[in-house]
């Protein structure tokens, strides 16, 4: 299971794993990985918001992100 994590930390750790964080409509973050579909995150919490474990599994599975590329992306850092 996932800890839950700060916005900022877990963007880094998923540019590690080849996905772009980019801008999207108004508040939104989008989160984007090859061709997979995009994850649309709502970004109106404050500057550095918790991630909630859930929410962070439920990106992963999204972004077809496996549990290997994961730990590596966090030895990495």
């Amino acid at each position: 299971m996932l800890p839950q994590l700060r916005r900022r930390y877990f963007f880094k750790l998923l540019e590690r794993c080849g996905v772009e964080v980019a801008q999207g409509k108004g508040s939104e973050i989008k989160l984007l990985r090859k061709s997979k579909r995009p994850f649309r995150l709502g970004n109106h919490y404050g500057s550095n918001p918790t991630i909630p474990a859930f929410l962070a599994a439920s990106i992963l599975k999204r972004l077809d992100i496996t549990h290997q590329d994961w730990v590596e992306a966090i030895a990495a850092g």
